[in-house]
């Protein structure tokens, strides 16, 4: 997880989303300005409050990637192993569900490759449900799968 760049997902404290807290905000968003517009005055967050907030770094690289993959089905198949059913799959996008479901115990005599699919899966399923997680919180990007493809290259990301 370290090694990924993904470690300080570890720290992040287990979070209860307070959906009448992020409508109230939604509500309160003015998108000319991206700002807050709240009683006391206007109010942004910043890069510097998530990293403060949440202790996690923003002086590495940046994680972006393609947001198209030509064969989204062989991608998964050869990052994670598997070959998720099409119910499961929208555009380039996956259920955090599905993943929760299928890597949800690591077998007891898995080898490297298998423990590394385990490790992957895992690390995804954090980026979609806490630290990038879409508008449903449901589904995760492909293109954060193909920056877990070596975890033996050290990586410092933002």
């Amino acid at each position: 997880m370290h090694q990924a760049g993904f470690g300080h997902a570890l720290y992040i404290p287990d979070m209860n989303v307070n959906h009448f807290l992020t409508s109230s905000l939604l509500e309160r968003w003015r998108s000319k300005t991206h700002t807050f517009h709240l009683p006391h005055g206007e109010t942004i967050v910043t890069l510097e409050d998530v990293a403060v907030l949440l202790g996690l770094p923003i002086d590495g690289d940046v994680v972006t990637g393609p947001t198209t993959v030509e064969d989204i089905f062989s991608t998964f198949h050869e990052h994670l192993g598997v070959i998720p059913p099409p119910t499961v799959i929208r555009g380039n996008s996956i259920r955090v569900s599905w993943l929760n479901t299928t890597f949800q115990q690591l077998p007891p005599n898995a080898n490297n490759e298998v423990i590394a699919q385990y490790a992957r899966a895992y690390i995804l399923t954090l980026i979609g449900s806490i630290l990038m997680p879409d508008t449903s919180v449901a589904r995760v990007h492909v293109m954060y799968l193909l920056k877990l493809a070596d975890l033996n290259v050290v990586r410092n990301y933002s």
